[in-house]
């Protein structure tokens, strides 16, 4: 066999001089794909907003693929997803008839109350500031006047402040959505788009092993299967976590009511319990807060009632829902957790701030791995996943080598010897 040493394509053989053309073509290529790579990015960010449907189409896709793949073992990929649509649509058709028209009832009347809670508030404030003034000295007096004069301007300003931002926030939100008809048109198509996306996911990965370098195929998959390990399982549970603690308020608080505990909004009430299930760590307990709130019209009795029911639910999901629904994803502390939720605040907004935890989670992994692979000497793919993932992924099946005939003739024989 001869010793000849294999060049890679597209690389200039090293006994062979310098090749103008060569390098010329290599040139080429690497700037048609900077440009390439230039004008998609031109274009995405000139569309902007316009792209968010599908956007929203990748991630329901996304979302949804693991329920595809289940009933793939029973019917055709096609009558999968036509059966996600069909009980998708009768999912909203429900909410649309018998959550949507009562929230949106409850909602309005809670706003209409405000004003009214903001008084009763303010007298009760007022009511407590008199009976201490009445039985401090008058220098005292003076300083506590000045204070709450200062607090109350200062709140006041705020809140003028906050709601002028806030207003202007959503009038330029809405305005910038509902502008142009290519967004609305974008909403419309999302059904068809959503269907040829999850219908050719079965190709997907061999398109792409195809696309990537024999070299970093390995570590390509490897990193995929920790994105998809820890943010797959984070935002399906933590969806699949929301509906049931949304369920279980609505259910504890309509026993309270029955028990003659006064609690109204009982179902903008769960709806804001599940909603704040997204939210790492800190969320249930704001979630609870407006129900303590809402309570505090039906006397202490209601407040304690609703108090201890949401510390009963709290209690159920740790020790009971988490475990079998979400488990150990993340592996992270709860005080970094808190940490990462106060940053992802102040930089990101809510969006952030939901996501902040398995992004976390996933830099932290996908850190460990090129740690690993690119230490002296590297560790191979398949022992540098190991400890990342609850099940590491199969390696690639390897192609059975040959025996030559050099070393067939070299095997020495098995059984008796010749005579």
């Amino acid at each position: 066999m001869s010793n000849q040493s294999i060049t890679p394509a597209g690389s200039r053989p090293p006994d062979q001089p310098l090749d103008w053309g060569w390098l010329l073509r290599t040139l080429a290529r690497w700037l048609l794909v900077l440009l390439a790579t230039y004008s998609v990015g031109w274009l995405l960010w000139r569309t902007g907003i316009t792209l968010t449907p599908f956007v929203i189409g990748l991630v329901l896709a996304y979302l949804l693929l693991p329920i595809i793949k289940r009933l793939d073992r029973h019917m055709p990929r096609w009558a999968s997803i036509l059966t996600v649509y069909l009980v998708g649509l009768i999912a909203i058709e429900l909410a649309l008839s018998f959550v949507v028209p009562p929230a949106a009832r409850q909602i309005d009347q809670f706003i209409s109350n405000i004003p009214d809670w903001f008084e009763r508030s303010n007298r009760f404030i007022t009511q407590q500031i008199a009976e201490f003034q009445a039985n401090v000295p008058q220098a005292v007096q003076e300083q506590i006047n000045q204070i709450i004069a200062r607090v109350r301007a200062t709140a006041q300003e705020n809140a003028t402040m906050y709601a002028q931002r806030a207003g202007a926030f959503l009038l330029n939100s809405i305005v910038g959505i509902f502008s142009t008809i290519a967004f609305l048109l974008g909403f419309l198509v999302i059904p068809f788009f959503l269907f040829y996306v999850l219908l050719d996911t079965q190709r997907l990965p061999g398109v792409i092993d195809r696309a990537l370098h024999p070299n970093i195929r390995a570590d390509f998959w490897n990193i995929w299967h920790i994105i998809d390990e820890i943010f797959g399982r984070y935002i399906r549970g933590q969806l699949l976590l929301g509906l049931i603690i949304s369920v279980m308020s609505f259910i504890g608080l309509t026993i309270l009511n029955w028990l003659g505990f006064e609690v109204s909004y009982i179902l903008l009430l769960a709806i804001i319990a599940g909603i704040g299930e997204l939210i790492p760590v800190v969320g249930p307990i704001l979630s609870a807060i407006p129900a303590i709130i809402v309570a505090i019209g039906g006397g202490w009795s209601s407040v304690l009632a609703v108090i201890v029911l949401y510390i009963i639910i709290q209690q159920l999901e740790n020790q009971i829902l988490v475990p079998r629904i979400v488990g150990n994803t993340l592996r992270l502390h709860p005080a970094i957790l808190m940490v990462l939720l106060v940053i992802a605040a102040s930089v990101g907004g809510l969006l952030l701030v939901i996501l902040s935890a398995p992004l976390a989670a996933i830099a932290r992994d996908v850190f460990i791995y090129l740690h690993r692979r690119l230490r002296v000497p590297p560790q191979p793919p398949e022992l540098a996943i190991a400890g990342l993932l609850d099940q590491a992924p199969a390696p690639p099946p390897r192609r059975l080598k040959l025996p030559t005939a050099v070393a067939l003739k070299s095997r020495p024989r098995s059984g008796p010897p010749r005579r």
